[in-house]
């Protein structure tokens, strides 16, 4: 390697550091935030993302499992008779208002939801 393709190794890294940082400041906080669960459009459930553990909930006459753990949130494996292809066990964990876990056999979405206004916002047109 040459000096050259040292210093654009060296300012890409630096540079790749600088917007991970900002990205993460410009983050929400992890304070007030909730797991927010809907069945078909609808708010069942309400869990505070500070309170750790395994939640249940209750959609038709079926019940699914949510863990909570430091500050994030995900759907346990439900019955192959109720959930199929667990795709939405397997999304794994969401901490970010962004994200969001779908279970499209029994409509059932999760997302974060919090009192503060994201610092960061897009409009399209």
């Amino acid at each position: 390697m040459k000096k050259n393709d040292l210093i654009l190794i060296g300012f890409l890294v630096v540079l790749a550091l600088i917007i991970y940082s900002i990205v993460y400041l410009l983050s929400p906080n992890a304070t007030n935030q909730k797991a927010e669960i809907r069945v078909e459009g609808q708010q069942i459930e309400t869990f505070d993302l500070s309170q750790n553990g395994v939640f249940e909930f209750s959609f038709g006459d079926n019940k699914g499992q949510i863990e909570i753990s430091n500050n994030r949130v995900r759907i346990l494996p439900m019955s192959k008779s109720i959930c199929p292809k667990s795709i939405c066990s397997d999304t794994g964990w969401i901490s970010f208002q962004y994200q969001i876990i779908v279970c499209l056999p029994n409509a059932i979405s999760i997302n974060i939801i919090s009192n503060e206004t994201p610092k960061i916002d897009s409009i399209s047109s």
